[in-house]
């Protein structure tokens, strides 16, 4: 593998949300016991919401976008002319780091701004989706068998039988 990869750092590139942190960690510690070092992205100036203090608390290394301000607010001049200005960051970054890949959870909005000045670069991409999780409710005989239940299994049953 290492002859195939340019160099020997791994770029993380999460959501905005410090959750999505927690989702890319485990790869990073996979892939850094088999001798990449990893570069977490912060995006804190643009989405507010916590991931730089995120990556400081846990000890990841990362990289933070020193341009642009809150894009919270829904302003799409706005949003274009931050995303221009990732956009050419986002390729001096890649040609200063030069990743072996570019690991993110999203190819859309500002991640996916990395994931093209990657493929410019020719550097692989690595889409991490992230899991569901959440608790389903048992079936218990209460809900199964309640009024409206039993009439609409009761409705079905002679519908069924009348074909």
């Amino acid at each position: 593998m290492s002859s195939t990869v340019k160099g020997k750092y791994l770029l993380f590139v999460p959501a905005e949300n410090p959750a999505s942190i927690a989702t890319l960690e485990p790869v990073a510690t996979l892939l850094e016991s088999r001798g990449f070092k990893h570069v977490f992205l912060s995006m804190e100036r643009i989405y507010p919401y916590g991931t730089g203090n995120v990556l400081k608390d846990n000890g990841l290394r990362h990289v933070e976008i020193p341009l642009g301000s809150s894009i919270t607010k829904r302003n799409r001049p706005r949003y274009l002319q931050v995303y221009y200005k990732v956009r050419m960051w986002a390729r001096g970054l890649m040609r200063r780091l030069r990743p072996a890949v570019v690991v993110t959870m999203k190819n859309t909005g500002i991640p996916g701004l990395f994931v093209l000045a990657a493929k410019e670069k020719r550097i692989p991409t690595l889409l991490v989706q992230e899991a569901f999780i959440g608790e389903l409710k048992k079936m218990t005989a209460k809900l199964m068998l309640n009024k409206r239940r039993l009439l609409f299994y009761i409705r079905h049953a002679i519908k069924l039988s009348a074909l």
